[in-house]
């Protein structure tokens, strides 16, 4: 914590939580992976679009909290469902 003794936890949409120092601007090295944390590294299937987060974080002392949303059915390219109107 050294690095960034103030901190600006970020989501991205792309499915990445971000940590940049408040003072500068610049990643924190010391979070996750050299500042950048893939949110989506034990999902089974990582397509892009498929995860994205959709709130900001609520972080306790030690713990990070995110909401986001998985696009159900994003790979069978198959009509569910269709209005006839259109």
């Amino acid at each position: 914590m050294a690095d960034c003794p103030r901190r600006i936890i970020l989501p991205v949409n792309d499915g990445r939580l971000i940590a940049i120092n408040a003072e500068n601007g610049k990643l924190c090295e010391t979070f996750a992976n050299k500042g950048v944390l893939n949110l989506q590294s034990n999902m089974p299937d990582t397509k892009p679009g498929l995860y994205e987060p959709t709130s900001p974080p609520i972080i306790t002392d030690k713990t990070i909290v995110m909401a986001g949303s998985v696009t159900d059915n994003f790979s069978t390219r198959e009509t569910v469902w269709r209005d006839p109107w259109f």
